[in-house]
């Protein structure tokens, strides 16, 4: 089972995804964030393999992002950004490619962090509705902090 889950990966890789007006898929490994307005900053510490990317046919400028991560059996979805010129179906296009890279690498299930008080995340909740997932709560909040503590 592990190699033919190996297999599907090393095939799905090499997997374009194309629309009429845009085409997605992650960066490699050894490839530079291209900065258009999402705020991520580039890190030798990201992987890179987990951030896809939508990029107009026309030209290749990028238009759209998202940036995951692999945890404990679940992959989590941490920022999705696009600008404001993109296609109204670029979110669709690329949940589509990135959710079927992670499931090729053994990942069932994902999870996100979303307001539904903001007008763009309710649209996000209720295409992931949609698809068959579900709210697990209703006022999660997400907290973060540095590794270095030092003394309390």
């Amino acid at each position: 089972m592990i190699e033919v889950l190996r297999l599907l990966h090393e095939l799905d890789q090499e997997n374009t995804r194309h629309s009429t007006t845009y085409y997605v898929r992650h960066l490699d490994r050894s490839e530079e964030l291209p900065q258009f307005g999402h705020g991520f900053p580039d890190s030798p510490l990201m992987q890179k393999d987990w951030i896809w990317i939508a990029y107009s046919n026309r030209d290749d400028t990028p238009l759209a992002i998202i940036i995951a991560a692999p945890t404990q059996g679940v992959a989590m979805l941490l920022r999705a950004y696009a600008i404001p010129d993109a296609p109204i179906t670029v979110f669709v296009g690329l949940l589509r490619k990135s959710l079927a890279d992670i499931f090729s690498r053994g990942y069932t299930k994902y999870a996100l962090y979303l307001s539904t008080s903001r007008p763009e995340e309710a649209k996000l909740a209720r295409l992931v509705k949609r698809s068959g997932g579900a709210e697990m709560g209703s006022a999660i909040s997400l907290f973060m902090g540095n590794t270095d503590i030092g003394k309390w």
